[in-house]
């Protein structure tokens, strides 16, 4: 079972992985090459770092459909779909150029056109932004630190415009991450397990496209 654990910076992404039971991928933060340049000039890294995240993303993806075995489950933090939301931020705030955002949106597509399958649930964690602001600053990324609430507002925007398109395609369940963190836990183990059961003796193909 192929699981992807969706939400906007400071959702609580990370913690819910820890907390569940199967293979995990988690987002490479700590092996991103970009991440600070970016915080600190999005202008210039935007376009690159995107990139870099995006075929990151798609092999991670590759590994951990691979990894399941015997009905195991395997766990994404973050789904590539949500690297479009990035991208297109970026593009509306002015740091990628129209030229940029369209050829980001063809690799985007042709990765995840017939190439990826898509996971068998999503799980969304939402919260407001205050809620993201006190996470964020709970966990203290240098890279992190000069996050605007502005930029996690327009972040949701994006967020809010993905996710229906998402729902067309994959069972997406909503979880307030603003809930103690054993709840948000024992919310998100309910569904994988209902749909587990939904799933029994279901076939999947390898390829079932992309977004």
């Amino acid at each position: 079972m192929l699981i992807a654990i969706a939400g906007i910076i400071g959702a609580g992404k990370s913690t819910l992985v820890n907390g569940l039971d199967g293979h995990k991928f988690y987002e490479p933060v700590e092996s991103n090459p970009y991440l600070e340049l970016y915080y600190k000039d999005m202008n210039r890294w935007c376009y690159p770092m995107q990139t870099h995240l995006l075929f990151a993303r798609w092999e991670m993806i590759q590994e951990a459909y691979w990894s399941q075995k015997d009905g195991s489950r395997s766990i994404l933090d973050r789904s590539i779909y949500e690297d479009w939301a990035f991208a297109y931020l970026g593009y509306k705030a002015g740091y990628m150029s129209e030229l940029e955002y369209e050829t980001y949106c063809h690799m985007h597509e042709t990765l995840c056109t017939n190439s990826i399958p898509f996971p068998d649930m999503l799980i969304y964690l939402t919260a407001p932004v205050d809620v993201l602001v006190s996470h964020i600053k709970e966990r203290d990324r240098n890279c992190e630190a000069n996050l605007m609430t502005d930029y996690l507002v327009s972040l949701q925007g994006a967020y809010d415009i993905l996710m229906p398109e998402i729902e067309k395609k994959i069972p997406v369940i909503r979880i307030d991450a603003s809930l103690p963190k054993e709840e948000v836990l024992a919310l998100a183990n309910k569904a994988i397990q209902e749909r587990e059961k939904e799933l029994q003796g279901v076939v999947h193909p390898r390829y079932k496209g992309g977004m």
